[in-house]
């Protein structure tokens, strides 16, 4: 046999992919060739942290295994990708994302809080059966059915077959239970006295971008695990084209969810077309791993908008909670909502669509019962008036009316100034105080 014809007979060299496949390169070289190449790489990571690239990597794969997105798209916005520092002074609010001590003495097995949170369920289900007879039982029936199918050890339901996370409130006596103590310094905050929540997360949930309603919160991750990208609230508006710059962010945020639909029926993960033509938009980000083997609470400030990523089945307690320092970001945050909410309206009909009304109702719930309770403290009283002043005069009478218990009670706590506010409103309105038209005939949102 002839020196060429062996050649040609010679097995080819199996190719390798680059070790930043993950972070969307495609090329695919020789062996010998694959650190060369790997020092030039346009896709090479080399402005994120040593301690980052294992989170981030983790995250990619999942993504692009499971959902089929490439979240190396993103990274040319988020080099400075960072991951939240140990957090011991507990007296000392945070203002960036960190983690802290919380952890139970005893933390229960996954089965364990399964079987807790399918009780729970069920007697809330046992509640709607009387309310809701017939079809619209059955179908409630049938969902959280599959829902626990696919929280269960084992389960092989598929990406794009994930329900919505649903949250429960757990029984009153799970934290003693499971020996959850809230220490002394959080205690003093309100935490102990804060909503608590338990998310119920099958794995591949995606949730959208948001903020928790409640202001602070505190993320403790009983079982599985989850990923979670955070991003830094847009900076305090003190100029006129500052207010139209942040209203605008969240108006195109929300044009960009309606248009890509987020998502159909109760089906999990949301198109994230969306989310990745935001991504030039989110700044400042962080990147946290919430893990029931890792012994880390995340705790996350007000404001901060962040998407969490459901690697594997998931039961999260989380405490909602407003320190005062944080009262007035939150306000603020709800204000540039407001604003988009009133934009939105003004170009869509005067119809806002109703996902977009029961985030900002929640928000303003939880807002307005902050206020209330620093209005009730002569110490903070002032300053808490002159918030509710800020919100309140944001407020549409379609924003206004599922807080309006709230609402009234603040207004009676204030005492003098609700006057002068009235009057302010109906300015905007484009009324004048004597009844009559405003010349401009126009209507403004107050900052």
């Amino acid at each position: 046999m002839s020196d060429n014809t062996k050649a040609r007979q010679a097995p080819k060299a199996k190719l390798r992919p680059c070790p930043f496949k993950y972070l969307g390169c495609k090329k695919r070289m020789a062996q010998n060739s694959v650190k060369r190449h790997a020092r030039k790489c346009t896709h090479r990571p080399t402005q994120l942290a040593e301690e980052v690239q294992p989170i981030w990597k983790e995250l990619t794969l999942h993504c692009k295994e499971k959902h089929g997105l490439d979240m190396g798209l993103a990274l040319r916005h988020w080099k400075q990708l960072k991951l939240p520092e140990e957090h011991t002074d507990l007296s000392v609010v945070p203002s960036e994302p960190v983690y802290i001590d919380l952890w139970p003495q005893k933390l229960p097995s996954h089965s364990e809080v399964l079987n807790d949170m399918q009780a729970t369920v069920n007697t809330a289900m046992d509640e709607l059966r009387r309310d809701n007879p017939g079809e619209l039982f059955t179908a409630l029936q049938k969902m959280n059915d599959t829902l626990f199918n696919q929280m269960a050890e084992g389960s092989t339901h598929l990406p794009e077959a994930t329900l919505r996370r649903l949250a429960v409130k757990p029984p009153t006596d799970m934290l003693s239970k499971y020996e959850f103590t809230i220490p002394p310094a959080l205690e003093a905050m309100g935490v102990k006295d804060s909503q608590f929540d338990v998310d119920i997360t099958p794995a591949f949930s995606i949730t959208d971008i948001h903020l928790h309603p409640g202001g602070d919160a505190l993320c403790l991750p009983m079982s599985g695990q989850k990923i979670v990208l955070l991003f830094k609230p847009e900076p305090p508006a003190t100029e006129k084209n500052s207010v139209e710059a942040r209203e605008k962010a969240w108006y195109d945020a929300w044009v960009a969810r309606s248009v890509a639909g987020e998502r159909e029926d109760d089906v999990s993960p949301p198109n994230c077309e969306w989310f990745q033509s935001l991504a030039g938009q989110l700044k400042h980000p962080y990147i946290a791993k919430l893990s029931s083997t890792q012994n880390k609470t995340l705790w996350i400030p007000a404001g901060w908008r962040h998407i969490v990523f459901t690697v594997s089945a998931s039961f999260l307690g989380s405490f909602t909670f407003v320190p005062s320092p944080h009262l007035e970001k939150m306000v603020s945050q709800i204000v540039s909502e407001c604003q988009a909410a009133a934009r939105w309206e003004a170009n869509n009909d005067d119809v806002l669509p109703e996902v977009l009304l029961e985030e900002l109702h929640g928000k303003l719930d939880a807002a307005m019962q902050a206020i209330k309770t620093s209005l009730q403290d002569p110490d903070r009283h002032e300053d808490a008036k002159a918030l509710f002043l800020k919100l309140h005069d944001n407020l549409s009478p379609k924003l206004l009316e599922p807080v309006k218990i709230v609402d009234s009670e603040c207004q009676r706590l204030c005492g003098d100034g609700m006057e002068a506010s009235r009057v302010r409103k109906r300015e905007d309105d484009g009324e004048r105080e004597d009844g009559g038209e405003r010349e401009d005939g126009g209507k403004r949102i107050r900052t």
